[in-house]
């Protein structure tokens, strides 16, 4: 139950992110995959990005040109998270075996 309650809280909080920011939102499922497949940040950031770029376009972007956006940037953030962590994983090694000579 508290995790549907968190979940719900969650997508109110993006649903109304993307309603202040760049008008009317996908439907709820979109946000609920969104959130099956990115963890809340990396959704937060898709979103603002999605809203710079409409911006920068004067607001003609159409609804599916932002789903398929916001998408495309939480995908790519995702990939970058984890060459991060890869990236930060092996220099902590590298350090480790330093330290060792």
């Amino acid at each position: 139950m508290h995790e549907l309650t968190e979940l719900t809280e969650l997508l109110t909080e993006l649903i109304k992110l993307w309603e202040r920011l760049i008008g009317t939102a996908p439907s709820q499922q979109q946000f609920e995959i969104w959130l099956a497949q990115f963890d809340f940040e990396i959704t937060k950031q898709g979103i603002l990005k999605t809203a710079m770029k409409n911006m920068s376009l004067d607001g003609l972007m159409t609804a599916e040109h932002r789903v398929r956006f916001a998408s495309k940037c939480m995908i790519v953030q995702a990939q970058r998270n984890v060459e991060h962590a890869a990236n930060r994983a092996a220099v902590a090694k590298e350090m480790e075996s330093r330290e060792e000579l």
